[in-house]
């Protein structure tokens, strides 16, 4: 994920996940984050770098918390 610093949309909707890896805050171009339908019981990671997100899908998942750096977010 480090090397897809320039990717706009991310979906991996569907795929089995249980967590969200650290280095996705690294994305800081990400746009749309489809994560939806996977089996994520925590979203901990520092998300304040994702300024330019539009989109973040997190439904049909576990998680029973959000972030804090998530309100920093203001295009969501």
């Amino acid at each position: 994920i480090n090397e897809l610093s320039n990717l706009k949309e991310l979906s991996v909707s569907n795929n089995n996940l249980h967590y969200i890896p650290s280095s996705l805050a690294l994305m800081q171009n990400l746009e749309v984050l489809n994560l939806d339908n996977n089996n994520i019981s925590s979203f901990v990671i520092d998300c304040s770098n994702l300024k330019k997100l539009v989109i973040l899908n997190l439904s049909s998942n576990q998680i029973k918390k959000l972030p804090a750096s998530i309100k920093e977010l203001k295009n969501l």
